[in-house]
């Protein structure tokens, strides 16, 4: 997606299935709600530059432990490009993250330093 200007995209409970969509090219997006969907699979850089972004929902999909992973390196990304704190993201319902320390060490560090509110369980 190519849409400069789009801030909230809402498309939660639409039975969409397939790759969470590319928002890399949504610089101004804050706000994503895809959550209760059939969503599975991740793209690396989806959302590492979006700098603006406060609210990213996820829960009840179908994504597995793999894209939680990319989803927190980019998010990690995310906060190196553009350091805040206040964002929520909600991953519940999913495969949790793990398998990768580096990944879990983001995960702690944006929870704890960050002060983002990311629910995973």
């Amino acid at each position: 997606m190519n849409l400069s200007r789009l801030e909230f995209f809402y498309a939660y409970s639409n039975d969409l299935s397939g790759s969470i969509p590319d928002f890399s090219g949504c610089p101004k997006i804050q706000r994503i709600y895809l959550y209760n969907n059939q969503l599975s699979d991740y793209d690396n850089g989806s959302l590492n530059t979006n700098t603006r972004l406060r609210v990213l929902y996820l829960q009840n999909n179908n994504l597995s432990q793999s894209s939680i992973n990319k989803i927190i390196e980019d998010l990690f990304t995310n906060f190196e490009n553009f350091e805040r704190s206040g964002v929520i993201v909600n991953l519940t319902n999913n495969t949790a993250p793990g398998g990768n320390d580096d990944v879990l060490e983001k995960l702690d560090y944006l929870r704890r330093e960050a002060k983002w509110s990311i629910s995973t369980d």
